[in-house]
């Protein structure tokens, strides 16, 4: 829960809890808004990173880890429950300006993409290269690298990221970056979905992508 308290902190102006020089001050919890209405509960551990980082360094803020994520197929009537119990919790948690509770999301890390040297695995399918462990940062230090981490940049803004366990790649997750190419992330489902049989669900969105229809178009779910 580090990542919430330091967003709650960067809230009311503060950057540290153990800031010195500072009067206490108080605070009305009623008052107190998230910026994001979900987060992943988990994060994989992470290594010390050497600065300066390079420019082409892969940042991920904490609270960004896997809002866009895969799935097997197998997972999604897990994934619809957990969407559907989502979607009431924000909507009676919303304000104009942020959201009084954040819906921790509560997932088990199954391999998603199994084998050996599962990244360039998925590499070659996606014909992408495989680049480093994304680096994770909180709203004013850094994180840490993921370990055993990969990273894969794709056309119109777009990364491909996660990490690899014994069974292969136990989290495969998308970051979208400003005025994305929103054709190449659906492309690259589809391409998942057909050789590797995955779903893949956005919970900002509150949207599941479940399938490919004869004609080519994406099948969607929402709650």
């Amino acid at each position: 829960m580090k990542r919430l308290f330091t967003t709650l902190l960067s809230v009311v102006g503060l950057s540290r809890p153990d800031a010195r020089g500072q009067d206490i001050q108080t605070i009305d919890p009623s008052k107190i808004l998230y910026t994001v209405p979900t987060i992943s509960n988990d994060l994989s551990p992470v290594e010390k990173v050497d600065l300066p980082l390079p420019d082409s360094a892969f940042t991920l803020h904490e609270d960004d880890w896997c809002q866009v994520e895969f799935f097997t197929a197998e997972r999604l009537p897990e994934l619809q429950r957990m969407l559907k119990e989502y979607k009431t919790f924000e909507s009676k948690n919303r304000t104009s300006s942020g959201w009084k509770n954040v819906y921790v999301r509560r997932i088990e890390r199954l391999p998603v993409f199994t084998g050996e040297a599962s990244p360039q695995r998925l590499g070659l399918l996606l014909k992408s290269t495989v680049g480093d462990a994304p680096i994770l940062h909180a709203t004013a230090s850094l994180t840490g690298r993921v370990s055993n981490g990969f990273s894969m940049s794709l056309d119109g803004n777009i990364w491909l990221y996660g990490y690899t366990s014994d069974g292969g790649i136990s989290v495969l997750a998308a970051s979208v970056g400003e005025h994305p190419d929103d054709q190449v992330l659906t492309s690259v489902f589809a391409t998942l979905h057909r050789e590797a049989g995955l779903v893949l669900v956005d919970w900002k969105q509150q949207l599941l992508l479940v399938g490919v229809d004869g004609g080519g178009q994406i099948e969607v779910w929402q709650p």
